[in-house]
């Protein structure tokens, strides 16, 4: 059984993190409020470059998005870094 992979809804613009010299893997969006909290206090925040989170990305204090699918995940094939993307509507 082959499946298609999973492309991620990018809002503003196509925005892969790039690690290693080589894209990473999307895998996937948070699928409750505590998987999204985790995502943002513990993965890399990626905007066209690795950047500092704002501090409404704290998502405990300030509310959680419009749609948990604005939230991206992605993952390092090389060295397991794990990132994420906010593209709010």
């Amino acid at each position: 059984y082959n499946r298609t992979p999973d492309i991620p809804l990018f809002l503003q613009r196509p925005d892969i993190p790039l690690c290693c010299e080589d894209s990473t893997e999307f895998t996937g969006y948070p699928q409750n409020s505590e998987a999204l909290y985790t995502i943002t206090e513990n993965f890399i925040y990626w905007e066209e470059g690795i950047k500092e989170k704002s501090e409404y990305y704290d998502f405990k204090t300030y509310g959680s998005p419009e749609s948990l699918a604005e939230i991206a995940t992605f993952t390092c094939q090389h060295c397991g870094k794990k990132y994420f993307t906010f593209q709010f509507s």
